[in-house]
């Protein structure tokens, strides 16, 4: 299922968008769901990370459609980002935030399906599993493949990403539990009792230590034998989640 959120004030463009989506949808055999939002500050009150792509205007009211995705890039980092407008040249902009790409209203189903489809075919390839974490102010969803690796720091979870530090409160083992049901767990193996490793950012083990990007993590007696098994069942299969 392709989930989509469409933040349109007004009511006859976001109806035409949702009758776009519905009509996509029969044709291509594609199950999609939609949510409308009225404002932006709708969507970003609460937001929990459940949708692929967001329809979003630039014209809205209270917070502009811009200031809206830079945002939403602060709490969804993968998320796709469509922009839905009457003034192309702002929407140009909307590169510098993300988005994939814009559509210029008034919306013709042609062009909506050939962009929708070039989406959506991107999405069911290289679709991401994403993890919705609740840090001391807001929510904030990471992808998995940007995830190099989480350590505990007392009561203390720190998720180190390509993209910066998030640190929760939890256990280690909560961690393990959101991941392994959001990935199968396959990339990731602890190397210790504190660190829990996404095997794609290993470029190398020396000694008592794992390399991950350019940080050293140790690798306990206790877990040295299963993680070097896991490692090299990895990087036997060419990388691929083992």
């Amino acid at each position: 299922m392709i989930n989509v959120a469409i933040v349109e004030d007004e009511d006859c463009a976001a109806n035409n968008l949702s009758e776009y989506l519905n009509t996509f949808g029969r044709q291509n055999n594609t199950e999609i769901k939609a949510e409308r939002f009225r404002d932006s500050i709708s969507l970003l009150t609460g937001y929990s990370g459940k949708f692929d792509i967001v329809f979003m205007d630039i014209e809205l009211p209270e917070m502009n459609g811009m200031d809206a995705a830079k945002k939403l890039r602060e709490i969804d980092m993968s998320v796709t980002l469509v922009f839905v407008t009457n003034m192309a040249q702002y929407a140009v902009k909307g590169y510098e935030v993300g988005a994939v790409d814009y559509i210029v209203k008034p919306v013709s189903y042609y062009d909506f399906s050939l962009k929708l489809r070039r989406i959506v075919n991107y999405i069911q390839s290289h679709g991401d599993a994403k993890l919705a974490l609740p840090p001391k102010k807001g929510m904030v969803c990471i992808p998995l493949s940007r995830l190099k690796y989480v350590e505990v720091r007392k009561h203390t979870v720190m998720f180190h990403t390509e993209d910066g530090e998030f640190p929760v409160y939890g256990t280690l083992k909560k961690a393990e539990d959101m991941i392994r049901a959001n990935a199968g767990g396959g990339l990731f193996v602890k190397c210790n009792s504190c660190y829990f490793v996404n095997l794609r950012f290993v470029t190398a083990v020396r000694d008592s230590f794992v390399i991950v990007g350019d940080e050293q993590l140790i690798i306990s007696r206790a877990k040295r034998k299963d993680f070097m098994t896991q490692l090299n069942k990895y990087f036997g299969m060419g990388g691929a989640c083992v």
